[in-house]
């Protein structure tokens, strides 16, 4: 999964036709780019300012069909797309780590409970 950097022309955005997961693509230079919008904290206002015939630098890495996985996109002027660094806490995780924690507390509690019988 080696990075690679393209300086290359958009030629189309499908980001108002996200699929079920937020899944947007990009097509620029004949090369074609995904990325899920969920993980771009400004990626809205961005992708609504971006027209075909724009030149943006892009970082990504090459998917085994042959199309990249988006990690960052840099337009001069309209902005860039780079990803959410802020720690968000959702209640998939905290349920998972919850669990974790419970599971892990109760392995010592049950070993000392079997060996007392």
């Amino acid at each position: 999964m080696q990075t690679q950097f393209f300086d290359v022309t958009v030629e189309q955005c499908a980001c108002q036709q996200t699929a079920p997961d937020n899944l947007v693509r990009i097509i620029a230079s004949g090369q074609t780019f995904f990325f899920y919008r969920d993980d771009f904290s400004d990626s809205e206002n961005l992708l609504a300012r971006l027209a075909a015939g724009d030149r943006v630098k892009i970082g990504a890495h090459r998917l085994q069909d042959g199309s990249y996985w988006l990690h960052w996109l840099l337009h001069g002027t309209k902005g860039r797309l780079e990803p959410d660094r802020t720690l968000k806490y959702k209640l998939k995780y905290f349920a998972l780590l919850l669990l974790g924690a419970v599971l892990a507390g109760g392995f010592p509690a049950a070993f000392f409970i079997m060996d007392g019988e």
